[in-house]
Formats: structure tokens, C-alpha cells, sequence
């Protein structure tokens, strides 16, 4: 739906437009996508987590495609420098994102379809079969936050080894943050500048607002990157002795899936490294590039 209607995404009112595309009422008796069709007895909060997880995913998707199309013009414009220069054109043979057919989220349960009990025990709207009903869910661990945080709404995953429950922490309160043009001017004020890299994941650095840098660390990525490769290469390999790909079929799914999983598990690495390495030396300010 995303798809076709791309003029939702980034809109401040994207769940109610996708509602009234999706949800059938007596004010919108004919969705032109009905979803209630589909899913007669699907729980109202139920429905919109999944909306949540399908505009995220767009969102995701339109960014790498709207940065393809950067990238592409960037290189056309090159090639228009090389023709002048009098040298051959380089072809742009980087595909654009395709649009996720799949999508191998969970959608999180919000206050309506859970309740909490105690540390130990919670109620969740679960699908028997013929319909929707709450059942009593003992965990393994007790569910603590620690103090000033919070417990955001779980979200019921599938492993291989089976079901797992997993609860958000967020921050309590708000934080009153001070314009980052202010904090240049206050005493002993230190940035962390980061570098993203291809050899190395990152480059940290500690500056002042002066410029001077005080501490420096690499966050190497070869190990990571010869890893990734050796997934990828296995990828070719099957892709080689079967020669075909299977209609509206992801080729070797299982392997990209755990390509995906390898990705984010090193994003979450060295974004903690990047957070902690800005505690250690005192930064309130962490800096990015621009891609």
C-alpha cells in the first residue's frame, strides 16, 4: 500500500490517512484496502502495530532509495566531467533498493491488548484459533526497570527455539537538552566528532570547541567485513549451482536473514562503543559526518 501511496510517508497524519485506507467504518464503509476483510476479529491495537511496522519499513525503504538516486545523479554528473575531459563514462551499475516484500518484524502489543500484573506474570490478547482472548503469561525473569526508567510495550517474537517476550526500556522523564550552539560556550565543553569508515567502522576523536583533540580511537571493522564477505560469497555460490531463482521467492532467505541480523548486531556494537568512548572522556555531544 506504501508503495503505491508514497505520498504518506513523512505526512504528520500517516495512521490516520493509512486508517481510513485500511479500516472499514461507518463513516468509511469501503477501504480501498480492507484489511478487516482480511482479518475480521484482528484487535484495534494489534492492527495499528502492524501499520507501524509496514510505515517504518516504507520510511526505511525510501531513504535508501531517495539516497540511490543522490548517488546515481552524482555519478551521471561525473560522467558528463569525464566526456568533457575527453574519457570514457564509468556505468552506474549499483541497483536501487528494492521495496521489502517481507517483512520479518513484530508488531509490538500497546496498552489495550496487555496488562501487566506484577514482576512475574502478564496478560496478553493472544489468537486461539477462532478468536482473540487474553492469557496469562508467566516469565522466566522478573521484570524490573531500573529507577527512571520505564517499561515500554512488549512485543512477542519468534525464534527458532521458539517464543520470546521482549520489553523496551525508555527514559521516565524527558530530557531538558540545551541547544548545542549554547553548549560550544560553556567551560571545559568536549564533543566526540565520528568518521564512518569501510576498513574501519568508525573513527572517534574528543575535541573542543577550539578544536583540539584530546583522545582518539579506531573501531576496526576487517574482521567484520571478511565475515559479511564469506556470507555473501556463500550466497553466490548456491545462487551459481541452482542458476535460477524461484518466482516471488527471496533467494536464499536464511542466509540473508542472518546477513540482516550480522548488520544490525554490529551497529548496536559500535554504537555502544561510540557512546561509551563520549562517557569516558566527558563528551556531552556526539558528532556525525554528513553522508
Amino acid at each position: 500500500m506504501y508503495q503505491e501511496h508514497q505520498e504518506i510517508l513523512g505526512n504528520s497524519k500517516w495512521l490516520r490517512i493509512t486508517e481510513r485506507l485500511t479500516h472499514a467504518t461507518r463513516r468509511n464503509p469501503s477501504p480501498k484496502y480492507d484489511f478487516d476483510a482480511q482479518f475480521p476479529i484482528y484487535p484495534s491495537g494489534l492492527r495499528r502495530a502492524a501499520i507501524s511496522e509496514a510505515y517504518g519499513s516504507a520510511c526505511s525503504w525510501r531513504s535508501s532509495y531517495l539516497k540511490w538516486q543522490i548517488e546515481k545523479e552524482k555519478h551521471e554528473l561525473k560522467n558528463k566531467q569525464r566526456l568533457v575531459a575527453g574519457k570514457r563514462p564509468i556505468p552506474f551499475v549499483k541497483h536501487p533498493p528494492q521495496y521489502p516484500k517481507e517483512c520479518h518484524r513484530w508488531p509490538s502489543f500497546y496498552g489495550t491488548e496487555y496488562e501487566l500484573l506484577d514482576d512475574h506474570h502478564i496478560m496478553l490478547k493472544l489468537f486461539t484459533g477462532g478468536d482473540y482472548i487474553y492469557r496469562k503469561i508467566t516469565l522466566l525473569e522478573p521484570l524490573a526497570a531500573s529507577e527512571g526508567y520505564m517499561i515500554g510495550s512488549p512485543a512477542l517474537v519468534h525464534k527458532a527455539w521458539g517464543w520470546e517476550l521482549h520489553f523496551p526500556i525508555g527514559l521516565q522523564k524527558k530530557l531538558s537538552l540545551i541547544k548545542i550552539a549554547e553548549q560550544f560556550f560553556l567551560p571545559n565543553f568536549l564533543f566526540c566528532s565520528v568518521d564512518l569508515g569501510i576498513n574501519n567502522h568508525a573513527v572517534m576523536t574528543i575535541q573542543d570547541a577550539k578544536g583540539r583533540v584530546y583522545a582518539t580511537r579506531f573501531i576496526s571493522g576487517a574482521e567484520d567485513i571478511h565475515l559479511r564477505k564469506r556470507y555473501l560469497e556463500k550466497i553466490v555460490r548456491l545462487q551459481k549451482q541452482t542458476k535460477t531463482i524461484p518466482e516471488d521467492e527471496r533467494f536464499a532467505k536464511d542466509l540473508w536473514n542472518k546477513v540482516s541480523n550480522f548488520d544490525n548486531d554490529i551497529a548496536h556494537q559500535v554504537s555502544r562503543q561510540i557512546v561509551n568512548f563520549a562517557k569516558e572522556h566527558g563528551a556531552t555531544v556526539i558528532v556525525f559526518e554528513l553522508t
